[in-house]
């Protein structure tokens, strides 16, 4: 029996996707797990593997738009040839053969409800433009009349117009405040310090060049910024948010909140001309469904992912190098949950200490569970401070993986300096120290790369520190 290969649905509000590649080829023979063709909607481009083997049979070419659950390709068993299989336009809207259920019949059609309308009546309703079927009629057992046609088009020239203000997106796709709050709620819910400490956060998507952002809370009852990314240029702008967020969020008794780029350099894009507030104080370096974003064309074994914008100027690195003082961090967001780790160092588990840890950038990012305990002269990651006397700082580092550690390197200002390799072992330790500091700023992170267990030729897992930040005097 052909098992039959579908768009997945990948958000609650997704109905179709474009399937944009195929990984795999026709007549192909698949393994269960084996990657076979992307998915691209309006946030993320995702990879689909198999759920069993078989012989690849591909119904739908490559840029076609197809419904949730719309049927995409097949796997054949051995000798089965792709002429047994019928498509119609049924199997693209996502009908499942396979279950051979029959429908039940439809329930019985509830009887027509005449209404009774006069000639008068219609003619008057369509000189005003009113729906003829929403005019009701003086009198229960009467029939609507030109006078009911009037008397119903002035009452709707009184009602108010919806208030239609968009919220963190374009209208309708907003967040709202009933939204907004089921989402605090839901935190609430699930919540069991110190095993599992949910934050109040939302994504705030503007255009160019503030782009996606991530944004936390300590409390809840934090307002939403309403804007207009399409029609007000100024409020995809990023002093203009944290001068919000000054403005209506920290002016709220006890709270705190913080703010995180999110795919800054795959789109929207995200520019650095600002001196970045401090509370916008952590980089995604990486995302689960989409791909890493450390530096302008890396080579294909030093990043994740296929995303990354062929324009330089939005990748951390270039962040860094105009000033930005930013720590690293790895945020879920579609079906990645469990391959972007975000680590924070934290005094006190609970959710103020996770936000203190964030605001102070003493933070990691991982694609896979990387651990990596970096100090510096016993500064922290995200750090920042005074060297005297020329004297650099020796960074010193424990590192576990759950794989062969394939690489570590030391990064200064842009530029790899040291580079050590573990010999394949899934711990290691690095101690280092800059013999060419010179005056002035310097920032420097340890990258960690480790084969990827479930696909060990391709893309390795990475995991990235906050940078330090030292000023030689």
């Amino acid at each position: 029996m052909p098992v039959q290969l579908t768009m997945p649905k990948l958000g609650l509000t997704m109905t179709e996707g474009v399937l944009s590649r195929w990984v795999a080829r026709e007549g192909q023979e698949i393994s269960k797990g084996q990657m076979l063709f992307e998915v691209e909607t309006d946030k993320l481009v995702m990879e689909v593997e198999a759920e069993a083997g078989g012989v690849l049979h591909i119904a739908a070419e490559e840029g076609t738009t197809v419904p949730v659950l719309g049927v995409v390709g097949y796997l054949l068993t051995p000798g089965e040839e792709p002429a047994q299989i019928v498509s119609s336009p049924k199997d693209l809207a996502g009908d499942d053969f396979r279950t051979e259920i029959t429908p039940p019949a439809p329930p019985p059609a509830e009887p027509i409800q005449r209404r009774l309308v006069s000639p008068a009546a219609r003619r008057r309703a369509r000189e005003l433009g009113a729906d003829i079927d929403q005019v009701q009629p003086a009198t229960l057992v009467g029939r609507a009349t030109a006078a009911d046609a009037e008397a119903h088009a002035a009452q709707a020239e009184k009602a108010p117009e919806p208030i239609r203000v968009p919220v963190s997106g374009r209208w309708p796709d907003g967040l709202r405040d009933y939204q907004w709050w089921t989402v605090q709620k839901a935190v609430d819910l699930f919540t069991h310090a110190p095993a599992f400490i949910g934050i109040y956060s939302y994504e705030h998507s503007t255009n160019r060049p503030a782009g996606h952002r991530n944004v936390l809370f300590l409390k809840r009852g934090a307002p939403l910024r309403p804007i207009d990314r399409e029609r007000k240029q100024e409020d995809d702008l990023p002093p203009n948010m944290w001068k919000w967020w000054e403005e209506h969020v920290f002016t709220q008794p006890g709270q705190k909140s913080v703010i995180v780029p999110h795919t800054f350099a795959a789109g929207p894009l995200a520019d650095w001309n600002w001196p970045n507030a401090r509370f916008d104080c952590l980089l995604e370096m990486y995302q689960g469904a989409r791909g890493s974003y450390e530096a302008y064309k890396l080579p294909d074994k030093e990043k994740r992912g296929p995303t990354q914008v062929d324009e330089d100027g939005h990748y951390a690195r270039n962040a860094l190098a105009k000033g930005n003082i930013y720590g690293f961090v790895s945020f879920s967001d579609h079906g990645s949950t469990h391959n972007s780790w975000a680590g924070v160092w934290v005094l006190k588990e609970d959710r103020e200490g996770v936000l203190d840890g964030i605001y102070a950038r003493h933070t990691f990012a991982a694609s896979d569970e990387i651990i990596t305990k970096v100090t510096a002269s016993g500064h922290m990651p995200g750090d920042e401070w005074k060297a005297s006397g020329g004297k650099a700082p020796r960074i010193e580092a424990n590192i576990t993986a759950m794989d062969r550690i394939l690489r570590v390197d030391v990064v200064k200002d842009g530029k790899y300096v040291y580079t050590m390799s573990p010999d394949g072992r899934t711990a290691a330790k690095l101690n280092w120290r800059d013999s060419e500091a010179k005056p002035g700023r310097s920032c420097y992170y340890v990258r960690v790369f480790q084969r990827d267990p479930e696909n060990p030729d391709g893309d390795p897992e990475i995991a990235w520190t906050s940078p330090f930040y030292v000023t030689y005097q």
